[in-house]
């Protein structure tokens, strides 16, 4: 478990140490107060997919989660990223309703304590 005040860009290094862990972990950001707590568990994402959900817990849309990872064939990115973090319940559709909307953003879902391991 690690505790964070905000986001930083050296942030990828921690999780890269929980992915190193067997059972991953949980990093928390913010105050005492105003804890968040994100995914960052091993055994329900990649390392890819963990620099995902980080990158998105601002909305993202496609094309910039794409050029983040610096991929560029977007069907396997769909196929082996985003819809299996969307299933996962660990990335939602800023428009649900509305998945092929050109607006469409996705973004990380916050851990609740009814979602904790």
């Amino acid at each position: 478990m690690e505790f964070k005040r905000q986001l930083t860009d050296g942030l990828e290094k921690d999780v890269v140490a929980f992915l190193n862990a067997h059972d991953g972990g949980l990093i928390y950001i913010g105050d005492e107060l105003k804890r968040t707590s994100y995914w960052t568990s091993t055994g329900q994402a990649t390392g890819q997919a963990e620099t995902l959900l980080l990158y998105c817990v601002e909305p993202r849309t496609t094309k910039e989660m794409m050029a983040h990872l610096e991929v560029s064939h977007r069907e396997h990115f769909r196929d082996s990223l985003l819809i299996p973090l969307l299933d996962s319940g660990q990335l939602e559709m800023t428009l649900p309703d509305k998945p092929k909307s050109p607006k469409q953003r996705y973004v990380t879902v916050k851990k609740t304590d009814d979602n904790h391991d």
